[in-house]
């Protein structure tokens, strides 16, 4: 009776250290602080790391629409908490095999990372951008006359870095154009072009030519434009679009006008050391 006794001790004295071993386990090595769940708005923990509800939302943000809508059930809301945890998990083993040390995935990371610092550049630029973009009535009026017109007019686009330097430095535009005939306009055909047709930095100089002008080149990304108006005639069929309408789509080109302007001011500022030998070099 008395050994049954004491292997009954023995064996609940081993339970409990078992348990501990398996508490340790599920809730992280040798913890050190308390449970802080219900408390400081803690929602879960996972081992040693807990999550609040502003961080449960702050993860939210990032879903759908139509995953949104989701999480007005409780249903919806566990089930998006779950998929929370089960990547916390994964997360954790990742971090026990030291995969978060691998070199491949610091080359991930550090890609990842550059992406995300851009898009929180650009985001907060863009908002400035935003805040400061005004379209007045004389802009409107503007747009819609160019809506109702057409233009007979050359337009090229200039690769020859030489030819564009020539033109750019040239006081009359009609002097360099005849000086560069072979580069410019003479093998361009005459066409018809409406509001929409071309980029709009493009648009924004060309209807604001008058007939037999010639406009000095537009930068448009890596290449330059110039172009020459013969005349203007009246459509035949007109978009009928409203103050609001035309008012949205001009703050849209002047906040992206605004926007490339500042990249280019970026370049400009920027030391820019390029090895043109290595790169045609370069064998793919």
């Amino acid at each position: 009776m008395l050994k049954i006794k004491i292997l009954f001790g023995i064996s609940v004295i081993v339970l409990l250290i078992t348990s501990s071993y398996l508490l340790i386990d599920m809730f992280g090595k040798k913890r050190m602080h308390p449970f802080k769940i219900g408390t400081e708005g803690v929602l879960v923990e996972i081992n040693d790391y807990w999550m609040t509800v502003e961080e449960f939302k702050d993860e939210a943000e990032i879903l759908s629409a139509i995953e949104r809508k989701k999480l007005a059930t409780y249903d919806g809301k566990k089930e998006f908490l779950d998929t929370i945890i089960k990547r916390e998990v994964l997360l954790q083993e990742a971090q026990r095999q030291e995969l978060d040390k691998d070199k491949d995935f610091m080359k991930t990371i550090e890609k990842y990372w550059e992406q995300a610092l851009l898009q929180t550049l650009l985001k907060k630029k863009s908002k400035e951008i935003v805040e400061t973009v005004r379209v007045s009535n004389q802009e409107i009026e503007g747009y819609r006359l160019n809506t109702q017109e057409e233009v007979w007019a050359k337009v090229v686009l200039l690769s020859s870095n030489r030819a564009t330097k020539q033109l750019i430095e040239e006081e009359d535009m009609q002097k360099g154009i005849e000086k560069l005939k072979k580069f410019v306009l003479d093998n361009e055909e005459w066409q018809w072009y409406n509001v929409g047709d071309l980029d709009w930095r493009i648009e924004k100089a060309l209807f604001s030519l008058s007939g037999g002008e010639i406009s000095r080149p537009i930068k448009v990304y890596s290449k330059w434009a110039v172009m020459k108006v013969g005349k203007k005639r009246k459509k035949l069929k007109v978009e009928k679009l409203s103050d609001n309408e035309i008012s949205m789509i001009i703050k849209k080109l002047k906040e992206t006008e605004k926007m490339e302007d500042w990249l280019n001011d970026l370049d400009e500022q920027a030391i820019i050391i390029q090895n043109r030998k290595m790169l045609e070099g370069l064998d793919f």
